[in-house]
């Protein structure tokens, strides 16, 4: 983890993620997912949205943070669809309440029925490195390290270790 200053002067923490992302580790996962939240398929969006609808969302910072699980929302919204993804910040970075993390432009009936998985995995990963880069800051006047672990949610291992 590494302390700057970004173009406005303001502190960001920049940390490096473990390892790089490899999609086929998670394909179980997400199909989990989709099973668990949308497997009888969204209704509302499908009775409602037109089919050739166009739109465009942002991922909006909800608190002051780590951002961190952006490679796995682009690898959901991307696999088998029609989607552009432009990530606004990296993996690791410290975000500010309100700031712009991504951009996503494609079918409104595919935005709207993944937004809530995309959520989840974003937010949950968010978290995770959020409360590691408040530990890191705590034990950094004494000699510990804080480490990964082996206790993380089943299926979740590598997504939670890459944090």
């Amino acid at each position: 983890m590494l302390t700057d200053k970004d173009k406005n002067g303001r502190r960001v923490v920049i940390m490096y993620l473990q390892n790089i992302f490899e999609p086929a580790k998670i394909d179980n996962l997400i199909q989990l997912a989709i099973q668990e939240d949308i497997f009888t398929g969204d209704i509302t969006t499908e009775n409602l949205i037109p089919e050739n609808l166009i739109v465009e969302g942002a991922f909006i910072a909800k608190e002051n943070g780590i951002i961190a699980g952006l490679p796995v929302v682009e690898y959901f919204f991307k696999t088998g669809q029609e989607c552009f993804f432009k990530q606004w910040v990296k993996d690791g970075i410290f975000v500010h309440k309100g700031e712009t993390i991504a951009t996503i432009h494609g079918s409104a009936k595919i935005l709207l029925s993944g937004e809530r998985i995309a959520l989840n995995f974003l937010q949950r990963l968010s978290g995770i490195a959020t409360l590691t880069a408040q530990f890191v800051e705590r034990v950094k006047p004494s000699k510990a390290s804080v480490l990964d672990t082996r206790k993380t949610i089943p299926g979740w291992r590598y997504l939670e270790n890459m944090q």
